[in-house]
């Protein structure tokens, strides 16, 4: 170890004074104010590594998504999807304690597979969590007939398929109000509070070349719902400037206060693309003639030949609804806003214009929004994904009640999240609890797919510092206030040290410094220019001192 007369241990203490200003400085603008431990937006790096988790389904399974998510009463997390071997692809489950491991009392090792018929195309797209925990997916199958048919399976706590609902728990069904050759697919889910299940998505009949919106409401044993519709079954079309629409489907369903029925998605003809489509129907599935024209609503965003099609639906305490879609109107996919009074018309008071439309990417990116969730203090979040060149990854936005980017949540209103550098991620639904954002969707981990999920802090809040180094261990960068602490201590501790002559001392500082500098640049951005040169002058330094 070198020995330093009291001179040049004062010009060292000064020199690393100096460093550590720096040092310090770069902490600050990082973020890591003392204020707060988390900052919303930020992955929580409680919940499984660095906030990530990515479940593989046993083989031969090849190719895994989750298309939604819900949360049970104690906290478990649940996604749910399609699991494919290449040649049958199956309504698949997870299901996740709070800390985002499996949880080992559900199905096998926490995944379930329902296969509804030898070599059919089975996939899951929305899931709802009963107050008795037991889990509702709703998707499609070919197991009877060619054409898709809407289906549904009821799982109980274990994950075995509960037998109570419909046929040893699982329903296939699709109306045949257009015709016997009607092909039906479902892809959303919602739960009355009297039980009832009302599922929606779109048919088609591909001989009259004619199709719109399909509405089902079944009981709660998995039986049609007779006083809902025709049998059960409600179909609506939409009719355009130059005709009828010949396609349409829900992609989101909300039941408000009043009992009735808003249902969002798109509708188009082969005179152009899809537009945003919005129905409202009373609660026995009559259309609500005080909403909009007869209880039907089309907005074209752009002109005749721009793609647009609504996918969520969120209610805000006044009323009026926020839905979300995409929209090509710019020339790029984007993720696109647009507020509805009461009456169906756009409130002009949102955004500009009633639609706010927000562009991820570079040029050409496609940016497509799958969720919505409308919080408690009336804050729009979206999350879905964002596709370059480069890759797919998560994309979360986070917007004032009025339609402005909340400059609180993440860059500027937005999070980008990377599960694997130019692989494709995307992320599908979301889930609100405790303060936390879960997001559930899909990544390419060694070549297949399998289901993604991240959790995001929602506010501002505190990160035990057991937590922190639970992340540190994992080769994470922790969220948290903490985290500035200890850099800060080990930048002090090292002047400190060299002034009592404690070199051993000043060398463990400056290791565990150096290491926290990379973790700055590998996770939270800092620049190699900045960050490099600070590590090159710590490394000199402990060479200086024996280190």
């Amino acid at each position: 170890m070198c020995l330093l007369t009291r001179k040049a241990r004062s010009l060292l203490v000064a020199y690393f004074i100096r460093a550590f200003r720096t040092i310090f400085t770069i902490v600050i603008v990082l973020g890591y104010a003392v204020q707060a431990d988390s900052a919303p937006g930020d992955l929580d790096t409680t919940f499984g590594r660095c906030g990530k988790v990515v479940s593989e389904f046993p083989p031969p399974v090849s190719y895994a998504s989750a298309s939604a998510i819900g949360l049970q009463s104690d906290g478990k997390i649940v996604a749910a999807g399609n699991a494919d071997d290449g040649f049958n692809p199956d309504f698949a489950v997870a299901r996740y304690d709070v800390d985002g491991r499996l949880d080992p009392t559900f199905g096998i090792n926490g995944k379930t597979q329902t296969d509804f018929g030898a070599h059919s195309f089975d996939q899951a797209l929305a899931l709802v969590v009963q107050p008795d925990n037991k889990i509702v997916l709703t998707g499609t199958t070919n197991a009877i007939l060619p054409d898709e048919e809407c289906a549904m399976a009821r799982y109980d706590a274990n994950g075995n398929l509960d037998v109570t609902f419909g046929q040893g728990g699982v329903v296939i069904f699709g109306s045949r109000i257009l015709s016997n050759i009607s092909a039906n697919h479902c892809s959303a889910l919602v739960l009355q509070p009297d039980g009832k299940l009302l599922i929606g998505g779109s048919v088609y009949n591909s001989f009259f070349d004619v199709g719109g919106f399909e509405l089902a409401r079944y009981n709660s044993d998995g039986t049609p719902d007779s006083t809902f519709g025709v049998d059960g079954f409600v179909i609506t079309l939409f009719d355009d400037v130059y005709g009828q629409y010949s396609a349409g489907g829900i992609n989101a369903l909300s039941i408000l206060p009043d009992g009735k029925i808003l249902a969002a998605g798109g509708a188009g003809s082969f005179t152009g693309p899809p537009n945003f489509a919005l129905a409202r129907y009373n609660s026995d599935g009559t259309l609500d003639s005080s909403f909009g024209s007869n209880g039907k609503v089309v907005t074209i965003l752009g002109g005749q030949w721009t793609f647009n099609v609504a996918n969520a639906i969120g209610l805000q305490v006044d009323g009026k609804a926020v839905v979300a879609g995409e929209s090509n109107a710019s020339g790029s996919r984007d993720f696109v806003l647009a507020r509805y009074n009461e009456d169906g018309t756009i409130d002009d008071a949102f955004g500009s214009d009633g639609v706010v439309v927000t562009h991820f990417g570079g040029q050409g990116s496609a940016d497509v929004p799958l969720a919505l969730a409308i919080q408690g203090d009336q804050r729009i979040l979206v999350a879905g994904f964002t596709d370059s060149i480069f890759g797919a990854n998560f994309a979360l936005a986070r917007y004032d009640a009025n339609g402005s980017f909340d400059s609180t949540f993440g860059q500027g209103g937005i999070v980008v999240t990377d599960f694997i550098a130019q692989m494709i991620d995307g992320a599908t639904a979301l889930v609100q609890s405790n303060g936390k954002i879960a997001v559930a969707g899909f990544t390419n981990s060694g070549g297949s797919f399998t289901f993604a999920l991240a959790r995001y802090f929602s506010d501002f809040g505190t990160v035990s510092e057991e937590a922190d180094n639970l992340a540190l261990q994992a080769g994470c960068l922790p969220a948290s206030a903490n985290f500035q602490r200890k850099l800060s201590g080990n930048a002090r501790s090292i002047p400190k040290a060299v002034k009592k002559g404690n070199m051993l001392g000043a060398c463990k500082s400056a290791q565990k410094l150096i290491d926290q500098i990379v973790l700055l640049e590998e996770k939270k951005g800092l620049a190699k220019s900045i960050g490099d040169p600070l590590i090159y002058s710590v490394l000199k330094f402990g060479q200086f001192i024996g280190c």
